[in-house]
């Protein structure tokens, strides 16, 4: 981007006292006939490292307020350039400032990856009940949803593997809503892979967990117009088609004909 990512709007903001245009730091990401804008975390170049150590997140919300202003004023301004379907964080591992805001103070939903060993289930345990824990949830803000997937996941050992899912879902108080097998090949490649089955229908069941959690997919609403439809009621579904043309009036699944 021109201006680099996240650590770069974040220091421009406490440089100046202005809030950055959000636009200078996003840029598009072009994928077969789908718009994806991301906001990388900074201008990879000398002076990355030393940028990034200047940031102290904890200290922007628990010290001087600035957090909240800074990151309300993000989601708002994404929402208004962008008009994005989803936003999607990703956070870093562990207990980390930034990890609280990404998994507490911006989402609706947190997706946690967990493996089976034990320094993943109790560190997985600790970020859980620290999201679900009302009290200290930032205020305003409710608490969000979680969703637990597992991976990798070994093959060829399926009984001691379904004992020890089945464990740490009692140990999680927690159902693992999701499983992604382990794949050698994704081991040595960036490449994005496009395969029906395996890990590609492991992800694919994820983003069918997050469409059915959300009432206001357009895919899922989409489906719904067309159920009620095939049911005889044209009024019903024409509501629905009514709420996805508020969501996205350029979504080229509108052109569709459903009359």
């Amino acid at each position: 981007t021109s201006q680099g990512g996240l650590v770069d709007f974040i220091l421009e903001y406490l440089s100046t006292g202005d809030l950055p245009e959000v636009r200078n730091y996003v840029c598009e990401v072009g994928f077969q006939d789908a718009r994806f804008y991301l906001m990388p975390s900074g201008r990879f170049d000398n002076s990355y490292p030393e940028k990034l150590a200047k940031l102290n997140i904890g200290s922007l919300f628990s010290q001087d307020g600035r957090g909240p202003v800074l990151f309300d004023y993000l989601t708002k301004a994404i929402q208004s350039e962008f008009k994005p379907h989803y936003v999607l964080v990703d956070s870093r591992t562990g207990f980390t400032d930034s990890g609280g805001v990404c998994t507490r103070y911006l989402p609706d939903l947190v997706i946690v990856f967990l493996g089976l060993n034990r320094q993943n289930r109790v560190g997985a345990k600790q970020i859980i009940q620290s999201i679900k824990n009302q009290e200290a949830a930032p205020k305003g803000k409710s608490v969000p949803f979680v969703f637990l997937v597992v991976t990798p996941v070994p093959t060829g050992i399926d009984e001691q593997v379904s004992m020890v899912m089945a464990e740490t879902s009692r140990m999680l108080k927690e159902e693992i809503l999701a499983q992604i097998p382990y794949d050698s090949t994704v081991a040595v490649s960036e490449s994005i892979f496009k395969d029906e089955k395996g890990i590609g229908a492991s992800y694919t069941n994820i983003v069918d967990l997050i469409r059915g959690w959300n009432e206001s997919d357009i895919v899922r609403q989409l489906a719904d117009a067309r159920h009620w439809i095939d049911q005889g009621n044209k009024n019903m579904a024409r509501l629905l088609l009514q709420k996805v043309s508020d969501i996205d009036s350029e979504d080229p699944r509108l052109l569709t004909s459903f009359f």
